[in-house]
């Protein structure tokens, strides 16, 4: 729950709380935290997510497939930024995924799941950001947390980093992962190193109860501790904290493994008997064996044949020790051992074949015994795998089917290229999943675990109620959709908002013609602009209504000649529709029957009559134009025609039905065109072209996001070229480009740099492409993105320089910054515009903005709005001359406020009195003005909590410190011991 004020002033409020007054603590905590979770924003539609699933699955599984794609912009979240010190999340530079439910944020290994799920709706942009939020964490604290909150922090999940960057098969990502992923593996050798040399083991870096689960934690140390009557008060005390710091490093390390809480893990009966640390886990090590083979891959992708080796090596050393340690040929399957060697647990496990999902078969190659011995386990059941055969009442023991471990079970079967093998993969995969879709069917939810003994049962369990969600439970599901239905007769899968006539699923001979990526025709839209659907579905009901009117004239038109007595005595096949008369035949004795143009919908007789009949060829477009359009373009186009199609129908709605009449043979003959209505995109070029300026429409469903340095950009350009500081000479137009990054419809406008002109609508190319290049190849994420100048409003200069812009960027904005603004103007003196048609003739039409800043943008605004440092100065003499300054700011500001007051009461000045209670309720809440000692005991209080907390910060800091050295040394050392 995030704070609503400062933590300090929430801690100092707590200090007089009575926490045996329940009310009085929740009054507290209404008044000093928000709502859980509302430190996260659901994020907006993912640029690459379509209404329509894009991957073909047979007809059974269409609606399955078509709600989970549909479920991923409903989990789909962005980290808020401001006022970072009162929450406990990490913040993300990319939206992420959440579980759901009660988990509010991302976590490590079910994001590997989640991105599998999302690479079948075909989101790979959104997985990518998944992916690269990992790695900014391996920067930041040298491995990945288990969740994105503080709290998580000193301990991590199984390690599936690589595995996520090797589904995206991405070069530059690979490129950008490898040392990381290197950094991550290292940390878990080193922290996470077991009695067992080469292996690895669950841990924590903390003996403390976890926030997340305070109480039950707690709780749990009071059962594991017994005290000795016979011992004194002070020993009683000292053994229970010894003992309560065991069990939570304990159960932290249970929290780190995911298998939180399971009989993998317990000694006894109960919780209280946890000894994590003591086992030696197959499945971490088959984790790390993946990933080591996984990063040999990537280095001998990218050219490092020397590291290769040495992570191949150290794979194989790995696997090695694995199936000398791990392995029971008895039960023919791999087993936790204890530190000592011996093994954990009689009783079997689906970790026990976790090293199956990494590619280890069996050391003596029997498969068919290893199969054999799975089946005879107990594992399997009616409707996928439980977790283990051992029934504690906790969640990671029977009677479970957890999403994850059927999915590594059946991936790893799958890879053992066995028949016996792959029947077992594809009977525990469908038998699982049809739970999955008979528990959808029934209650509209994907859980988080299932009974593996009942069909669409929730699991049970553990320390909290089943979740729904759930973001795992849709990767599995999807991915097992892809194994097992994606047979030759499919169908597109529809989605809760796809459009009406997308919903049944496609004949067999329009799927197999039809192309993939963007589509023929008017479907040219439809994979990427989510406003086009809209427009794609008013064209369908319009052909279907006149479709229907058509008919219907066809059926009255036959009904009336029967009963004329026209029916054609030869008995031959009757005509439709009669042929209208040649021109010269009088209208009166044409037949009755309307012509197809005629009986169009309203609209379209208004276009219709408004537009000029065509008298040349339609140009011809060639395939590659038809199938593969830009992406801009094609956002571009589907805005145009919705602005265009709104503004048209308005003005000429009643001209173009009086024109449609008379085209129809009707009474009456056009009048003048009708004015279009104040305020429409056409009036306002009309008025504003008489004034040499262009109008700005209102406009589309495009988004900008304009960051600050931007703005100091242009307005340093503008204020250089009226002082004479620039290259151009005082007066001349300010001109430049505008930098950042597109999405999609939304575009963030990140920095600005100026231009030369040639003439008054004419750029300098050379100069641009320059400029252009040397900017890119320093920021190779940005791009050119638009415009800027400087003038009270656009003109039609400015329309003829857009054109020049549009070389460069098919659909560039156009920022234009007002010199004088008016002095009481609320707003930035800033408008953004992008070019659209109406009536055949292009306007500039406004685009919302918003400002958005980073953390970095932020430092350096700062950096620039304060005086830098010289040589010789201390950070600490410009903290002190910043806080003079403020300090000096408050007391003028002060004084105002003091010779307001005696104006007013000298009579000098009106009285507001709204001005004077707003300075009363100040006076009133300033602790300085009491006398009884109160400010004083605060001020003294706040200092010494300063105190501390820079005194926590510093040995905080050190302690980091020394745990790199110590990495570095553990690095250092095993590099050394392996050239030696």
């Amino acid at each position: 729950m995030p704070l609503k004020v400062a933590p300090g002033q929430a801690l100092s409020a707590f200090r007089s709380v009575y926490a045996g007054d329940k009310d009085e603590l929740r009054q507290f905590i209404e008044a000093h935290f928000c709502a859980a979770g509302s430190d996260l924003m659901r994020a907006p539609l993912p640029k690459d997510w379509t209404p329509e699933f894009p991957q073909r699955v047979d007809a059974d599984h269409v609606e399955l497939m078509a709600a989970i794609h549909a479920m991923w912009p409903k989990l789909l979240r962005v980290s808020r930024d401001d006022f970072p010190e009162r929450r406990t999340l990490i913040a993300r530079r990319f939206p992420f995924v959440v579980p759901g439910g009660r988990f509010r944020e991302g976590y490590y290994w079910d994001s590997y799941w989640i991105v599998k799920g999302l690479l079948r709706s075909g989101l790979k942009e959104t997985a990518r950001g998944i992916v690269r939020n990992f790695l900014d964490d391996v920067r930041n604290f040298g491995y990945v947390p288990n969740g994105n909150r503080t709290y998580y922090a000193g301990r991590s999940q199984p390690p599936l980093l690589a595995e996520m960057v090797s589904l995206l098969d991405d070069d530059a990502l690979t490129a950008e992962a490898a040392p990381l992923i290197e950094i991550e593996l290292s940390w878990w050798s080193g922290r996470r190193a077991s009695a067992i040399k080469g292996l690895a083991r669950y841990g924590s870096d903390m003996s403390e109860p976890r926030p997340e689960s305070y109480l039950e934690d707690v709780a749990t140390a009071a059962r594991a501790f017994t005290p000795n009557p016979e011992a004194d008060l002070r020993s009683i005390l000292k053994e229970r904290t010894e003992a309560g710091a065991t069990i939570y490093g304990e159960i932290r390390a249970a929290a780190e493994s995911g298998w939180d809480f399971s009989s993998r893990w317990l000694k006894g009966d109960g919780l209280e008997t946890i000894r994590t640390r003591d086992v030696v886990p197959v499945d971490l090590n088959a984790f790390l064996y993946k990933a080591e083979r996984r990063l040999a891959a990537f280095y001998a992708r990218l050219g490092q044949q020397d590291d290769a080796a040495r992570f191949a090596e150290k794979a194989r050393t790995r696997r090695d020790l694995m199936n000398a340690t791990f392995w029971d040929p008895a039960r023919k399957r791999w087993r936790d051992v204890l530190k000592d060697g011996t093994y954990a647990s009689l009783g079997p496990s689906l970790s026990d074949y976790a090293p199956l999902w990494a590619a280890i078969g069996p050391p003596d190659g029997d498969v068919d015994g290893l199969i054999e011995n799975l089946a005879a386990t107990g594992l399997v059941r009616a409707f996928g795998v439980q977790a283990t055969c051992t029934t504690t009442g906790e969640q990671w023991d029977a009677p479970n089917a957890w999403p994850p471990l059927v999915d590594m079970l059946v991936e790893g079967l799958l890879g053992l290229d066995h028949d016996g093998a792959a029947q077992l993969a594809r009977s525990i995969g469908t038998a699982w999943l049809a739970s999955v879709k008979a528990g959808f069917e029934a209650s509209g939810a994907f859980f988080e675990k299932y009974d593996a003994d009942a069909r669409g049962k929730r699991g049970a369990g553990g320390e909290y109620e089943p979740q729904d969600g759930f973001g795992w439970t849709l990767g599995a599901a999807a991915a097992m959709v892809g194994r097992f239905h994606c047979a030759s007769d499919v169908a597109r899968a529809p989605s809760r908002r796809s459009p009406p006539w997308r919903a049944s699923p496609l004949p067999r001979r329009r799927a197999s013609r039809r192309p993939s990526g963007f589509a023929r025709g008017r479907r040219a839209l439809r994979p990427h602009c989510p406003a086009s659907y809209r427009l794609v579905a008013r064209r369908r009901r319009l052909r279907t209504r006149r479709r229907g009117i058509r008919r219907g004239a066809a059926r009255q038109h036959r009904s009336r000649r029967r009963r004329c007595g026209s029916r054609r005595a030869s008995g031959g096949p009757r005509p439709c529709t009669v042929r209208a008369a040649p021109a010269a035949r009088p209208a009166a004795a044409r037949a009755p029957v309307p012509s197809r143009r005629a009986w169009r919908s309203p609209r379209r007789r208004c276009a219709a009559a408004s537009r000029p009949r065509r008298t040349t060829p339609r140009p011809r477009v060639t395939g590659s134009q038809r199938n593969n359009p830009p992406r801009d373009t094609c956002a571009r186009f589907a805005v145009q025609c919705c602005a265009a199609l709104r503004c048209h129908t308005a003005c000429t709605s009643r001209a173009a039905g009086r024109a449609g009449s008379a085209a129809r043979g009707g009474r009456g003959t056009p009048g003048p065109p009708r004015q279009p209505p104040h305020g429409c995109a056409a009036s306002a070029h009309a008025s504003a072209t008489k004034k040499g300026r262009m109008a700005a429409a209102e406009s589309t469903a495009r988004t900008v996001a304009l960051h600050p340095l931007a703005i100091v950009g242009v307005s340093d350009h503008f204020t250089r070229v009226s002082v004479g500081g620039s290259r151009q000479g005082a007066g001349s137009p300010v001109v430049g480009l505008l930098f950042g990054m597109q999405r999609g419809l939304e575009v963030d406008v990140v920095d600005a740099i100026e231009v030369h002109l040639t003439e008054a609508t004419k750029v300098d190319a050379q100069f641009l492409e320059q400029s252009k290049a040397l900017y890119t190849e320093v920021y190779e994420d940005r791009d050119l993105v638009g415009w800027y100048a400087v003038a009270p409003a656009p003109t039609a200069n400015h329309l003829a320089l857009h054109e020049e812009f549009v070389k460069y960027n098919e659909s560039p904005l156009f920022l234009l910054m007002d010199p004088q603004p008016q002095q009481d103007a609320k707003d930035l003196p800033i408008q953004v515009y992008e070019t659209e048609v109406h009536d055949l003739k292009t306007v500039f039409a406004t685009v919302p903005f918003q400002l958005e800043t980073t953390q970095t943008e932020r430092v350096a605004m700062e950096a620039v709005a304060q005086t830098g440092c010289t040589d010789r100065e201390l950070m600490l003499d410009t903290h002190v001359a910043s806080l003079d300054t403020s300090l000096k700011t408050l007391a003028a500001r002060v004084r105002a406020l003091r010779d307001y007051l005696a104006a007013v009461r000298a009579g000098t000045v009106a009285a507001d009195h709204s001005l004077l209670r707003k300075l009363g309720a100040l006076c009133d809440r300033l602790p300085s003005l009491k006398s009884d000692g109160a400010f004083e005991e605060a001020f003294l209080r706040d200092y010494n909590d300063a105190l501390a907390t820079a005194f926590l910060a510093t040995a905080t800091k050190n302690a980091a410190a020394v745990n790199d050295l110590s990495d570095k040394f553990v690095l250092v050392n095993a590099r050394g011991s392996k050239l030696v």
